[in-house]
């Protein structure tokens, strides 16, 4: 507007911008041109006439926004093989208000552009981003977009960065191919994202030190593995920048094998007739028990009553099959002593434990387990018979009494009270007869009675029928005291010691007096008295083999051979009193068995009945001290 007192004629106007004429004229208004966006300005307006010029107050004006101006392209930097920093500086002409950057990118693949991609917007006050979505071995461009008010403004491409060698990614689980009992074989996979170039390609196991076995071709074998294991596998993949492992294992189960370290049984419990095992799995089963075996056997030495009786270590023989831990063991014999043996089996076979501890089954009443063996024994003169029971019991303890021997179901002697009797010599049986042997053992546990032993003599009835005599057997020793040809001996230096004392006893009135005392015999023998003798004691054993005929039971020196004393006076005695007494031929003596009873005839003519009762009671009272001492 024009000065409300101008004071003289306005010659012209002026314009000054920010300090500076932009206009120069009458006319009171002008456009200015060629001012920048988004920019204040001071402007001030003057009149001037012939005296002067009165300038109006300064005034502020600010120009409008416009699209902003160019932007420098952005600066990239590829820091590791999966982050790029880009960053880049405002325009030089914002022409308004910055609202946002948006940084923008690209992937070239053999010298191939992909679509640009806009991956981020950032505020106007950030000038740099941190690319972290890029790839290895991947080269990237990048521009910034700047936006104002009214529009934006794109820079240029930046230079071409690339990203370097990294890890694979995408490593893939191992594949089985095959198994084994201590390997596996395994494929590994190509990786998703190999990030490089591959160098190797391997496997690593979860054993205790993560063993790592390498895959050439991509195929892997991995030994040394244990038996029915659960192993877990994982790929291993390498660059020359680093190695992944796969994110999900293979899980793969080594094959059976043989199991190992089996410990052996132990004894629980024992009765009689079974034992109670327990046992524990191996410590290695290298696969599923499916079952376990129980063996057992009888070891030596054994207790037994017998003195001298061979023993030898049974075979094995199975006692239990199933998947049980423990077992009853049945059907043993009583006072017996057994080891066992375990095995435990799988798919592949079997272990086998050691013998356990040795293990004594309780004693128990005795068991008759077969018949008495009969055997015929054939001579000039009489059919014997020898009865022998040494196997036909079980004794199922220590506490022997007695054994009882039956003739046709009659007692034939009185018990016998030595355990090592084993076999009886029957003599003088009647030929074309049947006989009938039984034995009865008697402990103090209890008592069992053999079937019967049958023998029916077939030879011809030639053979005259004399009185039976029976003799008794015994089981052999290894001491030389209790050998045949020591009690031989001893009793042959016996007899002549007593027979010296008999001749001179016979030429001594006071010997014979004493020795009438002691006899039924005369102190003198001529002989016709010899001969009425032989005659009388013929009579009298007719009489005896009658009655044993009739009832089958007569009776033995039994005492002289089984009450052990120390007084050989007093067995004398009782041999004496007894009128059954007979001698055996020295030549119809067996080592391996021991008279109870003689033949009919005396050995001698010569020796008296009292002097052979002397030497045949030295004998056995000999032999009754030695099997005494024995037991």
């Amino acid at each position: 507007d024009a000065p409300s007192q101008p004071n003289a004629p306005i010659l012209y106007y002026l314009l000054v911008v920010n300090g500076g004429s932009v206009y120069n004229g009458t006319v009171r208004s002008h456009t200015v041109t060629k001012l920048t966006a988004f920019t204040q300005y001071i402007i001030q307006f003057s009149a001037c006439s012939l005296y002067g010029c009165t300038s109006s107050p300064a005034t502020q004006a600010t120009t409008l926004e416009s699209s902003p101006g160019l932007i420098a392209s952005p600066q990239v930097t590829a820091s590791t093989p999966r982050l790029i920093n880009v960053q880049w500086k405002p325009p030089q002409s914002p022409n308004g208000i910055i609202l946002n950057y948006f940084i923008q990118r690209r992937r070239t693949v053999q010298a191939i552009a992909t679509v640009e991609m806009t991956i981020v917007m950032v505020n106007s006050s950030i000038l740099s981003y941190a690319d972290n979505s890029v790839q290895p071995v991947s080269f990237y461009e990048y521009r910034v977009i700047i936006q104002n008010s009214i529009g934006n403004s794109t820079s240029s491409w930046s230079r071409l960065v690339s990203t370097a060698e990294d890890r694979p990614d995408q490593a893939g689980p191992p594949t089985l191919i095959a198994a084994d009992s201590s390997s596996l074989q395994v494929s590994v996979p190509v990786p998703g994202q190999a990030n490089g170039v591959i160098v190797s390609y391997s496997v690593m196991t979860n054993t205790t030190n993560g063993t790592m076995t390498d895959a050439p071709g991509r195929m892997a074998l991995i030994t040394g593995l244990e038996p029915f294991t659960v192993y877990v596998v994982f790929s291993h993949v390498c660059t020359r920048a680093g190695c992944s492992l796969s994110d999900m294992p293979l899980v793969a189960m080594t094959g059976e094998a043989l199991p190992e370290d089996l410990a052996k049984p132990i004894v629980v419990q024992t009765n009689q007739t079974s034992v109670r095992l327990q046992w524990q799995p191996p410590t290695k089963p290298n696969g599923v028990i499916t079952k376990y075996l129980v063996y057992s056997r009888s070891v030596c030495p054994q207790p037994s009553i017998i003195r001298g009786r061979p023993c030898t270590v049974g075979q094995d023989s199975l006692r239990y099959n199933g998947s049980a831990q423990q077992a009853d063991l049945r059907q043993l014999t009583p006072f017996t002593r057994y080891d066992f043996r375990l095995e435990a089996i799988n798919s592949q076979g079997n272990a086998t434990s050691s013998y356990s501890d040795v293990a004594l089954t309780l004693e128990a009443a005795p068991t008759a387990i077969a018949a008495p063996i009969v055997t015929q024994v054939e001579t000039l003169e009489a059919i014997d018979f020898d009865v022998d029971w040494s196997n036909s019991f079980s004794y199922n303890s220590d506490k022997f009494e007695s054994y009882t021997l039956l003739e046709n179901f009659q007692q034939l002697q009185d018990p016998l009270v030595s355990n090592l009797t084993t076999i009886v010599r029957l003599r003088n049986r009647e030929p074309g007869k049947r006989y009938t042997y039984t034995v009865r053992l008697r402990t103090k546990l209890g008592s069992a009675t053999t079937p019967n032993g049958i023998i029916e003599i077939t030879v011809p009835a030639t053979i005259g029928t004399v009185k039976p005599n029976i003799t008794v057997g015994a089981a052999t020793s290894d001491k030389v005291y209790e050998k045949p040809g020591f009690i031989i001996g001893v009793a042959a230096g016996g007899v002549f010691v007593l027979f010296l004392l008999a001749v001179f006893c016979c030429h001594t009135p006071s010997k014979r007096k004493v020795r009438s005392q002691l006899s039924d015999e005369p102190t003198h023998y001529s002989p016709a008295r010899r001969e009425r003798q032989a005659k009388s004691t013929a009579n009298r054993r007719q009489k005896q083999r009658q009655i044993n005929n009739a009832d089958q039971f007569w009776t033995s020196n039994t005492v002289a051979l089984h009450t052990p004393s120390t007084d050989a006076d007093s067995q004398v005695q009782l041999l004496r009193k007894n009128s059954q007494l007979d001698i055996i031929p020295e030549q119809d003596w067996d080592p391996g068995v021991e008279d109870v009873e003689s033949r009919s005839q005396p050995r001698s003519r010569s020796t008296s009945k009292t002097d052979l009762a002397i030497m045949n009671t030295f004998q056995e009272f000999e032999g009754s001290t030695l099997k005494d001492t024995h037991l």
